[in-house]
């Protein structure tokens, strides 16, 4: 791998004092590069400096992107924890009790990871996995552009994107191109000031 890059969006289902509802954090080799500010929602680069050396509107785009995560990570959250409480009062559907295994108010925490490799011989390598409270429990594999479930214990969420074909062809874009495009900007916008932090 000569490159890679990764998006952590996480939603939470109660913020308090110093945990925001959503956040969302971009990496570089594992280098933070990128996060949302709590208090103004825009996506900022991280060292400062990066930002001088974006074209006109850069950071605006990624602010927009981030704001599309925040809404698509907290609808998802909600209709989870509306899905665990159904199950709950009927007596539990098979799996779905155990993704969190609580009952009552609990704080819980829909977490993505997505991105893409860039490898030596020029292909690009996308992954897309979502977990709730840690465990992973939803994938996309663009090669088949289809969704996994990890373990049978989300066949809802993964019936309901299928059944919307928008969210495959979103997610292949998103994985075979627009990561890509998006790595290669980043390396244009300062990775100097990023490895010199």
């Amino acid at each position: 791998v000569l490159l890679s890059l990764r998006s952590l969006p996480v939603a939470l289902s109660e913020p308090g004092p110093g945990f925001p509802q959503f956040l969302s954090m971009g990496s570089r080799d594992g280098i933070p590069f990128q996060r949302r500010h709590r208090q103004r929602g825009r996506a900022e680069p991280q060292p400062p400096g990066m930002a001088a050396a974006a074209e006109p509107g850069f950071w605006d785009g990624r602010s927009r992107h981030n704001e599309r995560h925040r809404h698509g990570a907290t609808r998802e959250l909600q209709m989870l924890q509306e899905r665990h409480s159904q199950s709950g009062a009927r007596g539990g559907e098979p799996g779905l009790g155990d993704l969190w295994g609580c009952h009552g108010n609990c704080l819980h925490r829909l977490q993505e990871v997505s991105g893409c490799d860039l490898l030596s011989h020029g292909s690009v390598r996308g992954s897309d996995r979502l977990s709730s409270d840690g465990r992973e429990f939803l994938s996309f594999q663009p090669r088949s552009r289809r969704f996994v479930v990890a373990d049978g214990a989300d066949q809802v969420t993964k019936r309901r994107w299928e059944r919307e074909e928008i969210e495959a062809k979103e997610f292949t874009n998103l994985l075979g191109h627009t990561c890509l495009e998006c790595l290669r900007n980043y390396v244009r916008y300062g990775w100097e000031a990023l490895e010199h932090k």
